[in-house]
């Protein structure tokens, strides 16, 4: 290249509106595509975010990249940490990099990963259950721009006495596509409190995936006037130890473009309200 082509390229990497997207696809961050299946396969390792993981590095490049980056809200968009095994190490700083995040984001839209999975940790530490805490807190406080959103949270050691809320009201969450809620299905269940995905029309919605000890809830105003509440919904993925059955049915019922849906459910209680093959062709 020529003095000129290259005078040219660092006059261009100066440019926010070419920064910027260069930086977006060199951090790190979680793949979209295949989304449930590669959050198991991110679950399976492990991985931890880092300050390496976020802009932060660019930024410290020089002073002009450092405003471009610190002034993009769309870079700090995303955060994702999935604690699985022994290895306890480096929980601790995961809050303060997550509110970094919220705080830089502004007002974009969030996509947040974090799964849990602490069955073979030991000694007498609870720093690990003391962050999921802090994380899902402060996740909790932006659910309005909640976009991406997975949460697995699936053994913990009897030891470990905090309780954990996990209650989504989709009221609360008017931009969300994905939402991705895994609760651990038998042991130590007491550590949670009694979550539950409350319903409310909810025109973005696109993948719902429950799992474990999540309820279901359906507001009187919706139960007493059907209508078309989750026009966009492609997928449902239900494997609930509560039976829901009949919430399911509601959310078919409310989702005329559904393509996949997979649903393990626990049977008894009143019989679910027999249903014509024609209210779900998806299955046909």
């Amino acid at each position: 290249p020529t003095k000129d082509s290259e005078s040219v390229a660092r006059r261009a990497l100066m440019l926010p509106e070419i920064l910027a997207p260069i930086i977006n696809f060199a951090i790190t961050k979680p793949d979209e595509d295949d989304a449930l299946n590669k959050f198991h396969k991110y679950i399976s390792r492990g991985r931890i975010m880092t300050m390496q993981d976020t802009p932060w590095p660019f930024a410290l490049v020089c002073k002009t990249w450092n405003e471009i980056i610190l002034s993009n809200p769309t870079l700090w968009s995303t955060f994702f940490a999935i604690m699985f095994g022994r290895d306890l190490s480096g929980f601790s700083h995961l809050p303060s990099i997550l509110d970094t995040c919220l705080r830089r984001s502004k007002n974009v839209p969030l996509a947040l990963w974090v799964a849990v999975d602490l069955s073979l940790s030991g000694g007498r530490r609870t720093e690990p259950f003391d962050t999921v805490t802090k994380l899902v807190d402060l996740a909790r406080r932006h659910q309005h721009r909640w976009q991406d959103v997975r949460i697995c949270c699936t053994t913990f050691p009897l030891r470990w006495q905090s309780t954990l809320n996990l209650s989504v009201d989709l009221k609360d969450t008017p931009i969300v596509r994905t939402l991705y809620i895994e609760i651990e299905k038998v042991t130590h269940a007491s550590n949670f409190e009694r979550s539950s995905l409350i319903l409310a029309r909810c025109e973005t919605l696109e993948v719902l995936r429950l799992y474990g000890n999540v309820d279901i809830m359906i507001p009187s105003t919706m139960a007493e006037h059907p209508s078309v509440y989750f026009p966009r919904l492609r997928v449902l993925d239900v494997a609930s130890n509560i039976q829901v059955t009949n919430q399911c049915l509601f959310i078919l019922n409310s989702s005329p473009n559904v393509e996949k849906v997979k649903l393990n459910l626990q049977l008894g209680g009143a019989a679910p309200e027999s249903r014509s093959p024609g209210h779900f062709p998806f299955l046909l």
